[in-house]
């Protein structure tokens, strides 16, 4: 079954949306009336979403133990990453884990591309660079204006971040470590276009995935495909970049 084919057989279905892959822990519950791209209604049942750099998997589990007695999800949308190693092993373990325990399909975006179209819709931006700290003085980040929603992720360092900036918008999860990199002169150059993600709303990622051109570019879509859902960690470990064919082998 693709995502077309659910859509059809589901004019009333239930979304559980997830994402723990930053300082930001995103539960929430939506209930779809759809009829067609254009015609649909959202109602929020169930949204937190709130700064908890710590303890992300107790809070989740709380917040997850409030929703489902709301009713049995059809559907969860999950973010992948990158961000946190951690926080993403959790919001992806348990969608899979619920995926499995309520035999239902999972729609799994990239993080970056999540909190893009929060970014969007909220603050009426249409091309502007997205990062998460990645540690070790680099940010994940990717580009997104409304034809290229789905861009390649890049991992890169300050420099390579003030390159990207000079003629667009920076939108970070955490700016400190990046001005803490600057010199005087890079301040009063690149400060003013570095903006700290102060609010996310999971409302507008389901419009995103109703929308005409993710339906039609959502392949990857059935029962029990939680195999295929797996956290997206961009960056290789130390070891593994020095010895790519395995440490037993120098």
């Amino acid at each position: 079954m693709n995502y077309q084919e659910f859509l059809t057989n589901h004019k009333t279905f239930y979304v559980l949306a997830l994402d723990t892959s930053t300082r930001w822990i995103i539960c929430s519950f939506f209930k779809i009336d759809f009829e067609s791209t254009s015609n649909f209604s959202i109602t929020t049942l169930y949204q937190k979403e709130e700064e908890g750099i710590r303890n992300s998997f107790q809070k989740l589990s709380l917040y997850l133990k409030e929703v489902l007695l709301y009713k049995k999800p059809d559907l969860i949308l999950c973010g992948t990453g990158p961000g946190s190693f951690t926080g993403v092993r959790i919001s992806v373990t348990t969608a899979r884990t619920l995926s499995q325990i309520y035999r239902i399909p999972i729609i799994a975006i990239d993080s970056l591309s999540l909190y893009s179209y929060s970014i969007y819709r909220q603050e009426n931006i249409d091309h502007f660079l997205i990062g998460f700290d990645g540690k070790q003085k680099k940010y994940y980040t990717k580009e997104f204006n409304q034809d290229m929603l789905l861009n390649p992720i890049s991992d890169i360092s300050k420099n390579e971040i003030l390159h990207t900036i000079e003629n667009k918008v920076l939108f970070l999860d955490n700016k400190e470590p990046l001005i803490s990199w600057l010199n005087e002169k890079e301040k009063l150059l690149y400060q003013n276009k570095i903006n700290l993600i102060t609010s996310v709303s999971s409302r507008f990622w389901i419009d995103l995935i109703l929308s005409e051109k993710f339906i039609n570019n959502s392949d990857n879509f059935f029962y029990e495909n939680y195999k295929n859902v797996i956290p997206l960690y961009i960056r290789k470990d130390p070891a593994h970049e020095k010895y790519p064919e395995g440490l037993a082998r120098i």
